[in-house]
């Protein structure tokens, strides 16, 4: 699971790229986006990205191979190790996906099983919900400061020592990819 706002979807597609053709496994991107701007970053990212990438959907499976974007103005979560659930955002003022939000989901159903990475963004979304999944055992990565378009999220996660590695995007891919050959 990958939490991601201010920068974001640069900072994607030079990651997204690296990825080899083939994942073991999904990967669920909760990126701060309005409602209705899902589509063209999907269409955007997929020029690059040799992975099929989707909006995510209400009782959707995942899949392995598939990169799974959150839509703007919706709470993405799991409802189960392999199912996600979509629902309308009724809050306002609340950052929209919620990276808490399904963070929490997948320390729910992955625990020390989960990967968890939070990157360049204002704020403190998703670096309350990355400790609970530190204190489960997942791996949790948190964003430079160098290559971060904003520090905020990832500082934010670093205050509450819930990052056991701090990387480049670059060396997020490759922590992806290996973590891929050993499920292989």
């Amino acid at each position: 699971a990958i939490g991601i706002s201010t920068g974001g979807p640069p900072i994607l597609a030079g990651m997204f790229k690296q990825l080899p053709a083939s994942l073991p496994f999904p990967i669920c991107i909760i990126q701060h986006i309005p409602k209705g701007f899902t589509e063209s970053l999907i269409c955007w990212l997929s020029k690059i990205c040799p992975l099929p990438i989707v909006e995510m959907a209400d009782g959707e499976n995942l899949l392995p191979g598939v990169i799974y974007i959150a839509p703007g103005g919706c709470v993405a979560s799991l409802k189960s190790q392999k199912t996600l659930s979509v629902v309308p955002e009724t809050q306002i003022n609340t950052p929209s996906p919620s990276v808490n939000v399904f963070f929490d989901s997948v320390n729910k159903f992955y625990r020390a099983n989960a990967l968890a990475v939070l990157m360049s963004g204002m704020g403190r979304d998703g670096a309350t919900g990355l400790p609970h999944l530190y204190n489960s055992g997942a791996e949790t990565i948190v964003q430079d400061r160098e290559s971060a378009v904003v520090y905020g999220m990832p500082e934010e996660a670093l205050k509450l020592k819930a990052a056991r590695h701090v990387m480049t995007p670059d060396s997020i891919v490759a922590f992806i990819k290996k973590l891929a050959d050993s499920k292989r």
